[in-house]
């Protein structure tokens, strides 16, 4: 008797189940034999059991951003498996000489050239090299949750971790090679508001093993940043951001100290094309590896000639897919 309930019981819940999928299969369909609405109403049960599936039901949003960069800044964007990023930043010298220089396109120049792959759509993996201190970096971002669609998932969280390797012959300031390391991590927290607005915020901590020419500088640095897109049109967006090193600041000093890191705030243009992404940017830090940014930042926006910069991101994509597209 108790398996004969048993069995009912599984019988009635399958039909039930089977019932709000062919209710929710037709939907968007036109019905010309549709129950009449007072039916649709009394179904209170079914109801139940559609929210249900619509909770368990999974519709990532569209993506805040149109690239893994903001500026200098990384986003919660990750890169689809299969698919490889060639990105080449580079940034010119300041305002100091004016057009002597051209505004600091003829002074001195920092660039990086990287690439990164997808190797699933929550994890890709990067190397690149950049020219202060000749420095190599292996990086690594990992998409911890994606925003939905029905809110149940209101923001996005990534976490994103780089590995520097100072290259430069300095045996004195690099007795051994595990002084030339430095390290990066961030909490990245994005959500896509409108169509036409991101906003992201992320805590970072970075530690060197050396630091070089800094007295007083700590090994350990902890720092918090922000940054938006807002779109205006189809292809363009203007993008902002800001950072700001909470252990060796030098907003907070009377007068300029080197040996201190600034706070750095950018502002750009962007323009995407899907699989081409440009961006120009003005800011106040010329370091575009993170480690460099949060501690190295020498220039100071109240000197705004030796603290502006001009710079841009060009950013290509591949996607390897294995099959022949039609």
């Amino acid at each position: 008797m108790l398996t004969h309930i048993k069995f009912i019981a599984i019988a009635a819940i399958l039909c039930l189940t089977l019932n709000a999928q062919a209710e929710n299969s037709d939907a968007g369909k036109p019905d010309s034999t549709s129950a009449p609405k007072k039916e649709k109403k009394e179904g209170g049960g079914l109801e139940a059991v559609n929210a249900a599936l619509a909770i368990k039901d999974f519709h990532p949003a569209r993506a805040a951003f149109a690239a893994g960069t903001l500026l200098n800044q990384q986003t919660t964007q990750n890169l689809k498996t299969n698919t490889l990023e060639f990105m080449m930043q580079h940034r010119f010298g300041n305002f100091q000489n004016g057009y002597q220089d051209l505004l600091g396109v003829y002074g001195s120049a920092n660039i990086r050239i990287g690439f990164d792959y997808g190797i699933i759509d929550r994890l890709q993996l990067g190397y690149g090299v950049t020219k202060n201190n000749l420095t190599s970096d292996f990086r690594w971002k990992v998409m911890i949750l994606q925003q939905s669609k029905n809110n149940h998932s209101p923001v996005n969280i990534s976490y994103f971790g780089d590995i520097g390797i100072a290259g430069m012959k300095d045996t004195v300031q690099f007795p051994k090679t595990a002084d030339r390391l430095s390290y990066f991590h961030s909490i990245i927290i994005s959500r896509r508001f409108t169509d036409w607005c991101s906003v992201q915020v992320s805590a970072s901590y970075t530690h060197f093993n050396i630091i070089a020419a800094a007295a007083g500088t700590p090994h350990d640095n902890f720092g918090i940043s922000g940054g938006a897109r807002f779109k205006i049109s189809p292809q363009s967006s203007i993008l902002i951001e800001f950072d700001y090193p909470l252990t060796n600041t030098g907003s907070l000093e009377n007068t300029y100290n080197a040996n201190k890191s600034y706070p750095n705030i950018g502002i750009g243009w962007e323009i995407s094309t899907g699989s081409h992404c440009f961006q120009i940017i003005l800011a106040s830090s010329n370091g575009i590896l993170p480690q460099d940014n949060i501690v190295y930042n020498t220039n100071d926006l109240a000197l705004p000639k030796k603290g502006l910069i001009l710079g841009f991101n060009i950013n290509r994509l591949w996607t390897f897919t294995g099959k022949k597209n039609k």
